[in-house]
């Protein structure tokens, strides 16, 4: 029971950040819009690039978790039919310790360089805009996908099954 309100959990918050995901590509198509437009009369917006790069810190940490939820990630799966299930299920439990090992470690770096760039309030190079805000999203983003690594590996050993 506690493993279904936790996969509640996960998928409400992993939806919620690939909204915001969805939300951030459609403030960077128009600001990449406006600013083409802009251009036709001679003028453009200053921070189209900052502003876009920034964007797309979002766009991507916020689409991780719910892309993992979904199966809808990319997979190496060209060789899998030659296995059996039981083989399929130990590289499945490799491939998540993997995960949640490389996740762990880049979770670890980028809190570590997302405090630095709060305590120094990091900004754009050419710009005054504020880009820790953004590194802010790409760590809530990597820890939702690792705790989705973990919640999957325990049902990898649970009797459950598949509770998202």
């Amino acid at each position: 029971m506690k493993g279904k309100h936790l996969g509640s959990v996960l998928m409400t918050s992993s939806v919620l950040m690939g909204t915001i995901s969805g939300i951030g590509i459609f403030v960077m198509m128009v600001v990449v819009v406006l600013d083409g437009s802009m251009r036709l009369f001679s003028s453009s917006i200053g921070i189209t690039v900052e502003l876009t790069s920034s964007m797309m810190v979002l766009v991507v940490f916020g689409a991780l978790a719910y892309t993992e939820i979904e199966d809808k990630h990319v997979r190496a799966t060209v060789m899998l039919h030659f296995f059996s299930d039981k083989i399929n299920d130990i590289l499945r439990i490799c491939g998540y310790f993997i995960s949640i090992l490389v996740s762990s470690i880049f979770t670890w770096e980028m809190f570590s360089y997302t405090l630095h760039a709060t305590k120094i309030k990091k900004t754009a190079l050419s710009s005054s805009l504020p880009f820790y805000p953004f590194c802010w999203v790409a760590v809530v983003g990597i820890v939702l996908l690792l705790i989705v690594y973990i919640y999957k590996l325990i049902l990898c050993f649970s009797k459950e099954g598949d509770v998202l």
